[in-house]
């Protein structure tokens, strides 16, 4: 996703045009920082994913989230795909590749006694 908006963007921010929405939140934050500094890697990835105002993003695997959260156990990891507007990345080539978020379900670790006294089954 981060590829398209960063060419969105290269393209708007040459066109002297009014723009809306999340676009027009990038271009005068791109005219500020110079555009090929505003889209570096380091700079671009948390804005491109979730607006131009998200301080900051982490992207997680299934080793991340289980070094990261500690006190839980992994009950399972997901891939779920969402439409993200303005581009029907579903529609193109590869699209199935692209667009889609990893969910994880985990529960907290307990003892098993605790397990027990909920009467719940402690995983194995």
């Amino acid at each position: 996703m981060m590829v398209y908006t960063a060419r969105w963007l290269m393209l708007l921010y040459m066109l002297p045009i009014q723009i809306r929405g999340i676009y027009a939140e990038h271009k005068p934050l791109a005219r500020e920082k110079g555009l090929l500094n505003y889209l570096k890697l380091s700079n671009f990835i948390h804005r491109s994913t979730d607006g131009p105002h998200n301080p900051y993003l982490k992207l997680y695997d299934r080793k991340r989230i289980i070094e990261d959260f500690q006190d839980f156990d992994v009950i399972r990891t997901f891939k779920l795909w969402i439409h993200a507007p303005p581009l029907p990345v579903h529609v193109l080539p590869g699209g199935s590749l692209l667009g889609w978020h990893l969910w994880a379900e985990l529960r907290p670790k307990l003892s098993r006694q605790t397990y027990r006294s909920m009467n719940l089954e402690a995983p194995v």
